[in-house]
């Protein structure tokens, strides 16, 4: 039993400390087996001793780089989306910013009756807005990923909802759709954020439980838009319930998704809870303010 003992320890101590103390150990263990046990009982216990460690750095060791890949996977994923925010972000704020340039610019021509005063300070707006523009696009280049292009494509907002909805309904999800207020006419960067939000949330539906009712909430009301997905537990064919994936609750690897979503809210200053919900099913809440804020 002492013998056992002792071997769980060496694989704990394999797998839980660097070479350096893995040597000293082994050193101790391989005296005093060659001083207390006979000579060709001591050289097996060498043999053992030395694989046991062994055995235990090497789980150790893989236990580490399963760790290390796993949160690589995840910061891959978090800058993969922080990417595609920045190009989005970018299309968005630069159109306005663009207005407020030709606007100001223009502003001389098109109003007659404009004192010097008033033409220097749209004058200085223009400039103003040029060089915001310009450290703007400065900024979020640094966002992207190297191979990261600029699309030209126009960016789907919430008035594209009914084609989501339709898309995830012909991929086999029955999804029943549910919206309070006017959403279409939200800020486009919180319109795209909730598109993204959305098509993410039926994207985990379809993927962790496919053919599961969902329903589809949306509330707006004078300062945040809500935002609730909600999908039943899917069953098996003898008709008992199937939990979904421990990522798709936690958010660990393979719900890079949700990652995705928590970069889009943090982005506008929003809250989002993703979590299994009492009968097994799971539901995606997000609430992103409708106005700004510093």
């Amino acid at each position: 039993m002492l013998i056992l003992v002792y071997l769980v320890v060496l694989v704990v101590v394999g797998y839980r400390h660097p070479l350096g103390v893995l040597f000293w150990v082994w050193a101790f263990s391989i005296a005093m087996s060659l001083l207390f046990l006979e000579p060709g009982v001591g050289y097996g216990s060498m043999l053992l001793v030395s694989g046991v460690l062994g055995m235990g750095h090497l789980l150790g060791r893989w236990a580490q780089v399963r760790t290390g890949l796993v949160a690589e996977q995840e910061r891959g994923a978090v800058l993969t989306e922080r990417a595609r925010i920045a190009r989005e972000l970018h299309d968005v704020v630069a159109h306005h910013m663009s207005l407020i340039a030709v606007r100001s610019e223009t502003a001389a021509y098109r109003l007659n009756e404009l004192s010097p005063a008033a033409r220097a300070e749209f004058t200085e707006i223009a400039e103003s807005s040029r060089e915001a523009l310009t450290e703007m696009r400065r900024l979020l280049s640094v966002l992207r990923a190297p191979q990261e292009q600029s699309s030209a494509a126009p960016q789907p907002s919430l008035a594209e909802l009914d084609a989501l909805v339709a898309g995830a309904r012909a991929a086999g999800t029955p999804v029943t759709v549910s919206v309070r207020g006017v959403v279409t006419g939200v800020p486009e960067s919180v319109g795209l954020s909730a598109y993204r939000i959305v098509q993410e949330a039926l994207s985990n539906v379809a993927r962790h439980a496919p053919g599961a009712p969902t329903d589809l909430t949306l509330h707006r009301d004078r300062h945040e838009l809500t935002i609730r997905v909600r999908n039943a537990v899917k069953v098996d064919p003898n008709g008992r319930p199937v939990p979904p994936p421990a990522a798709a609750v936690t958010g660990a690897s393979g719900s890079h998704g949700l990652l995705g979503m928590r970069e889009r809210v943090a982005m506008l200053h929003g809250s989002l809870r993703a979590d299994q919900t009492d009968d097994g099913g799971f539901e995606v809440r997000a609430t992103l303010p409708l106005e700004r804020q510093s």
